[in-house]
């Protein structure tokens, strides 16, 4: 424990200044400050001598004034000083402190990325590989957004033939999103997917419409919607609804 002692005294005036101030009461600003500044120089040189021996900390300072005579007073500063290791309290602490933020943020969005590349890669793959199937078959792909049937011929019969799907984005996906909305451009990463989305409704209103022997789809139609879901903040993306919608026509056979 080191403890430093530090003597002040008042010199005349100020003394007769504070027995004025006695009359009526009140701060003595002269005394004030002496105190203070006598505390100071206690605990500066308090701190000096912890220092000199080699501690980086004082604890548990206290400090204690007393009267040595008449126009005098003692202050006293003391305090134990320690030298205190940071090194494995400080990586305790860094742990502590980057170990949540790496399982629930870091670990979840990198997971999100390579999964949802690969996840999103696969889908659309396997959509490709159906395309061209079809499409070596020869059925041919009777889709249109014309308003009237393309053939003079009689209809045997027509219906609504619908297909829809809902996609949602990867949390990789999202961050991206975000960030390029922030700068402006063009966000790819939003395209494959939406991409995906209207492919694979036109794709299945084909398959649709070809497994009833329908001859073509007219006036056809896709529409996005995006879905959303309620936070405590405000509306977030849940994800986006695609739906192909036309009509689809059966000629009569000669």
């Amino acid at each position: 424990m080191r403890n430093i002692k530090h003597s002040s005294s008042k010199n005349v005036f100020k003394d007769f200044g504070a027995g004025l101030k006695n009359m009526v009461g009140g701060e003595l600003k002269a005394y004030t400050e002496l105190l203070q500044e006598s505390r100071n120089e206690a605990l500066q040189r308090m701190m000096m001598d912890a220092q000199a021996r080699g501690a980086n900390a004082i604890v548990n300072v206290r400090f204690a004034t007393s009267a040595v005579s008449g126009g005098a007073a003692e202050l006293f500063a003391y305090g134990t000083a320690v030298t205190v290791q940071w090194g494995g309290r400080l990586e305790i602490i860094l742990i502590l402190y980057f170990l949540p933020l790496f399982i629930f943020g870091i670990m979840p969005t990198l997971g999100s990325w390579v999964l949802g590349n690969w996840h999103q890669g696969k889908i659309m793959d396997r959509l490709a590989n159906e395309e061209k199937a079809l499409n070596d078959s020869g059925a041919g792909n009777p889709i249109n957004n014309l308003s009237k049937p393309s053939q003079t011929g009689d209809i045997e019969t027509s219906m609504l033939v619908m297909s829809s799907i809902s996609v949602g984005p990867s949390w990789w996906q999202m961050i991206t999103g975000g960030w390029k909305n922030f700068f402006g451009g063009k966000i790819e990463s939003y395209d494959k997917m939406l991409g995906y989305g209207r492919r694979k409704v036109l794709h299945d209103m084909r398959v649709q419409a070809l497994n009833q022997g329908f001859d073509e789809i007219i006036n056809v139609r896709v529409e996005t919607a995006m879905i959303t879901k309620k936070s405590k903040a405000d509306d977030k993306t849940a994800a986006y609804e695609f739906i192909a919608y036309g009509t689809a026509i059966k000629y009569v056979r000669s």
